[in-house]
């Protein structure tokens, strides 16, 4: 198993008062690193970007020199580090760890942590995943729109069948990753807004943003129905696309 070691990444010895507006102090550019060592290879991983600031937790983007190592470190927030909070902390990344890795097993997230740090030294490393949230790439362009939500239709369903649903889903929570062929491969993120009771949010989601010119809207209750709907959708799409296209190469 990989072991990471965390000494070079900067985090109060004793409790402080942290601004909200400045909690990113934790990851400086010029100084935080991870070493990391996969087998026989170890390298540094260097501070590249803040990937997020919430109001309880962090994401980074960590990379080695050539790039070609490339990682996603979260860390919480922590305003209070009483041994109870810092507790609590930890056992709710261990649930963000083991749901991930339900989901994605052949990639999994690794939680290190460090009793002697005030703030516990939690640190969920996350594999990097490509592609950009559904937000960055909205568009008019209803196949293409199409083809992104087929994508994260099948997320979903895969999330499901493994007995995890999202209960605090937002559209940056997916990202959307185009494919030689010109479809689309969605990766879900963000687990700690994941649980194992469904809220319905999931199926939700997709009846907002698909709109079903159908008789069948009415008994579309379920992903896989969705699912059968966008592969219908795309294929009448594109074969109005090609036909476009010859009519403009024949004038």
């Amino acid at each position: 198993m990989p072991r990471y070691n965390y000494g070079l990444i900067k985090s109060p010895q004793t409790p402080r008062k942290v601004n909200r507006n400045t909690a990113g102090f934790i990851f400086q550019r010029s100084t935080s690193s991870i070493d990391l060592l996969e087998g026989k290879d170890e390298t540094k991983l260097t501070f590249v970007s803040h990937y997020s600031q919430g109001r309880v937790a962090q994401t980074g983007l960590f990379a080695n020199a050539s790039n070609s190592v490339k990682r996603v470190v979260k860390q919480p927030v922590i305003f209070n580090y009483g041994p109870n909070v810092i507790a609590a902390e930890i056992q709710n990344f261990k649930n963000e760890r083991d749901k991930w890795n339900i989901y994605y097993p052949n990639n999994p997230a690794i939680l290190v942590t460090d009793a002697s740090r005030a703030d516990g030294g939690i640190r969920l490393i996350l594999p990097w995943v490509p592609g950009k949230t559904y937000t960055n790439v909205a568009t008019d362009d209803p196949l293409l729109r199409s083809k992104h939500l087929l994508a994260i239709a099948c997320a979903f369903l895969e999330l499901n069948e493994k007995g995890l649903f999202f209960y605090d889903f937002n559209e940056d929570n997916v990202l959307l990753d185009e494919n030689a062929d010109g479809t689309f491969k969605a990766y879900l993120i963000d687990f700690g807004g994941v649980g194992k009771t469904t809220c319905g949010q999931e199926l939700g989601f997709l009846l907002r943003h698909v709109s079903c010119q159908t008789d069948r809207h009415s008994h579309i209750d379920s992903i896989q129905n969705i699912i059968s709907i966008l592969h219908e959708r795309i294929a009448i799409l594109s074969s109005h696309n090609i036909a476009q296209s010859n009519v403009h190469r024949t004038r």
